[in-house]
């Protein structure tokens, strides 16, 4: 749980790249090269001494050689509230819910968790 009006900011910097996948039996073969850049950040902010709002967002960039397929946009977003239930010396008991947005479509369903 955060103070009331404090808070934090988890950032995370990603890149990927491949050009050879592994088939069933651990033998490689070429594919089309693709790179993956992605930025996700998680923050917390205190809003009363019961209350901690919390957010998910992410951003990536998707990009793969010929047939050229690129994708740039916001990936899947999480925001809510965990609010505390109980509290005995330095332990605490929350609970927390929290909403999932994520682009819709098949091309963003394609892109979005390949991590």
């Amino acid at each position: 749980m955060q103070s009331p009006e404090r808070g934090q900011v988890i950032a995370e910097l990603s890149f990927s790249e491949a050009n050879i996948a592994y088939d069933s039996f651990g033998r490689a073969g070429a594919i089309p090269a693709w790179r993956k850049f992605e930025l996700s950040t998680y923050a917390e902010y205190g809003l009363t001494e019961f209350v901690t709002l919390i957010g998910d967002p992410s951003w990536f960039t998707f990009r793969a050689k010929p047939p050229g397929v690129g994708r740039t946009r916001l990936g899947a977003a999480e925001a809510g509230a965990r609010v505390r239930l109980l509290e005995w010396g330095e332990g605490i008991v929350s609970a927390q819910a929290t909403a999932r947005l994520a682009p819709a479509g098949r091309a963003a369903a394609a892109y979005l968790d390949m991590r």
